[in-house]
């Protein structure tokens, strides 16, 4: 199998080399390349890609539900992007004299370089050992270790600097089940911690996360909107949330209008509303208490669900890169609205559903990159760009229509030279290829004369 791949793969080019060399004597490409053997014989390294030390500061990967908003993990475990509110931002072609550009929230930088993730909100998880705290980021650990394998982050803290008495390893995903786009494109994304005791007495552990109310924070920040923020704690059985949301009814038909949740799934959660609160940020949290003797090992699990049903059907593109993607016109709103009534209520699914949800996840996950037969190098370059589909340049709107851009905000209408020929959604997902091809290309698309319009129709984004 893996002679065949390489011959599929490299023969063509060897042939054209040596083809080119025969017209070309002097051409720049030699027959011989001088490949050492060393090189070669890496072509099939199984070797897993563990990322670590400055490498981790520019590590963004999509965890959220596919066409449902852009979250991602960043390398120390902590979150970015926050695109998850119909909040995006037109992030252009790349223009190389653009690095950067203003939002409400502050600068946001864009394309052609390489950069931490944006996070313009308080937000994390902080893991207290006896007496001693300690934030899950790289502020408190030097030697944190991440392996990026879509749809599953892989996160384990550690320090050089301080000896810690328990082992901490974090997996982060959402949903991604092949042939099921239904659940694959869940508004949330789990957070499982394991918490291991390697020291010889029993340990007590406390496990906190929070998060600051971020509805209509663009809205405060640029239109100086008066937002009444609002925090609640939600309790049932194994099952403790803090849902945040604003007491505005004037803004329920905004873009921005919807709630946020962060759950913890123990018998022994607690919440707090007011966690954090200042003038200019409301923060709630949810935690968990456990204990673990020597040697044990308990797993804790978040959830971070969300649910801004009123996706904007005005989309404008052209040169304003430095303005959000207008949150105007009809909503055309998103498909999750049909399926869930906020986000507490995708918590309650998530967790209703979580066993079978995360196993199938992982099945998916360790056949693809464990049990292939190409080497892993290939399997993880091919399958991120797959990540795309959880970012904003995906969308799902609530009338069961799939639609995309080229790049976030950037050139619209589900392009025939990009979507016509990319293999993955009609491998994975192929409801929403044909979902394409139905309501797009022999939709709004098609013409009288039989041709098929390149982008959505004669210029519209219906």
């Amino acid at each position: 199998m893996r002679v065949v791949l390489f011959l599929l793969l490299f023969a063509p080019l060897f042939i054209l080399a040596q083809g080119t060399a025969a017209l070309h004597k002097s051409h720049h490409v030699p027959v011989d390349k001088k490949l050492s053997q060393t090189w070669k014989t890496s072509l099939w390294s199984d070797k897993q890609k563990i990322y670590k030390g400055d490498a981790l500061t520019t590590i963004g990967m999509p965890c959220g539900g596919i066409a449902a908003g852009q979250l991602v993990v960043r390398g120390d475990g902590t979150f970015g992007d926050w695109w998850i509110a119909n909040n995006a931002h037109n992030t252009g072609y790349g223009l190389d004299t653009l690095m950067s550009f203003n939002t409400a929230l502050g600068p946001w930088k864009v394309c052609y370089q390489t950069f931490t993730p944006m996070s313009y909100i308080e937000q994390g998880f902080a893991l207290k050992v006896g007496a001693n705290t300690y934030n899950l980021s790289k502020n408190d650990f030097d030697d944190i270790s991440f392996i990026g394998e879509y749809p599953i982050a892989k996160i384990n803290y550690a320090s050089r600097k301080k000896k810690l008495p328990v082992q901490i390893d974090m997996d982060v995903f959402s949903p991604f089940i092949p042939l099921n786009a239904r659940e694959s494109a869940t508004p949330g994304t789990v957070i499982r911690y394991k918490i291991k005791n390697t020291s010889g007495k029993q340990q007590e552990i406390t496990l906190t996360g929070w998060l600051q109310n971020m509805v209509a924070l663009e809205l405060e920040k640029k239109d100086k909107l008066k937002i009444n923020r609002r925090n609640r704690i939600i309790k049932k059985d194994g099952f403790t949330s803090v849902l945040m949301d604003i007491e505005n009814p004037e803004l329920a038909k905004h873009a921005y209008y919807g709630n946020i949740s962060l759950t913890t799934l123990s018998p022994n959660g607690f919440g707090e509303e007011d966690f954090k609160s200042s003038s200019t940020a409301k923060v709630g949290a949810v935690g968990t208490k456990v204990t673990l003797k020597a040697g044990e090992e308990k797993e804790i699990v978040f959830l971070l669900t969300w649910y801004f049903p009123n996706r904007p059907a005005e989309y404008e593109e052209g040169m304003n890169w430095t303005g959000p993607i207008p949150a105007a016109g009809p909503a055309i709103g998103n498909m999750y609205s049909n399926w869930y009534n906020n986000s507490t209520g995708v918590a309650e699914w998530l967790s209703a559903n979580l066993d079978r949800l995360t196993k199938q996840t992982y099945k998916f996950h360790d056949s693809y990159y464990n049990n292939t037969s190409i080497p892993y190098w290939l399997a993880q370059r091919l399958m991120m760009p797959v990540s795309t589909l959880a970012t904003e340049t995906c969308q799902w709107w609530a009338n069961d229509r799939f639609w995309a851009w080229e790049g976030v905000g950037s050139c619209w209408g589900v392009c025939t030279h990009v979507w016509n020929y990319e293999q993955a959604v009609a491998a994975f997902f192929p409801e929403l290829n044909r979902n394409v091809r139905e309501k797009t290309d022999l939709g709004v698309s098609f013409k009288e004369d039989g041709g098929i319009d390149a982008r959505s129709g004669t210029g519209g984004i219906l």
